[in-house]
């Protein structure tokens, strides 16, 4: 008796999440895999804030020759003197 109250209790206790019944993995995934994708992205989003000015200066600064090397930063070319 005192076994199927248990067993009833720790169904009620899984069915009372957002998702329904949780197994195993899905308990995993909650517990590491979604948090640690949380902190990744914070992470990327406060290094884009805190580099804000310097990524706003190397985009506005244009010194490719070409749309093709649009990429390269062309130092400019110092003339010979004669």
């Amino acid at each position: 008796n005192i076994r199927k109250e248990l067993i009833k209790n720790y169904e009620i206790k899984m069915k009372i999440s957002v998702f329904g019944e949780l197994n195993t993995f899905e308990l995993f995934v909650l517990s590491t895999v979604i948090p640690a994708v949380f902190v990744f992205l914070w992470t990327l989003i406060s290094g884009d804030m805190k580099n804000f000015k310097g990524s706003k200066l190397a985009y506005s600064v244009y010194t490719a020759k070409d749309p093709i090397n649009c990429y390269q930063d062309y130092e400019p070319e110092k003339q010979k003197d004669t």
